[in-house]
């Protein structure tokens, strides 16, 4: 799967914890994506999350959202990510942590 972005999930102090793929269909105006998420008790390697993240987006992409004219794409999947309550709370805490981040960034530009 060559065409999907890459996002790396990080904890409040900058730590990755996570990773998405995220893949745009434009035929059927839908943004897909998967994520990994780290074991607190394992060591986070880029190189396995985006595999392990590339894998189930290929295999079951469990989240679907619909593609909107002029979406911002990282804001949409972050903003699904963090309302969704079937993904795992370190997932979910990045994501908000990750809108906190970009809000307070455009207040003080």
């Amino acid at each position: 799967m060559t065409n999907c972005r890459i996002m790396f999930l990080r904890n409040k102090v900058g730590r990755p914890i996570g990773c998405l793929a995220i893949l745009l269909d434009r035929q059927m105006q839908l943004i897909k994506y998967q994520l990994s998420v780290l074991n607190p008790m394992d060591i986070f390697n880029k190189e396995v999350a985006k595999n392990i993240a590339i894998g189930r987006l290929d295999k079951k992409p469990n989240f679907y959202i619909k593609l909107e004219p002029n979406t911002n794409i990282n804001w949409t999947v972050m903003s699904h990510l963090f309302n969704n309550k079937n993904v795992p709370t370190r997932a979910r805490k990045a994501a908000k942590h990750w809108l906190n981040t970009i809000i307070s960034f455009s207040f003080e530009n």
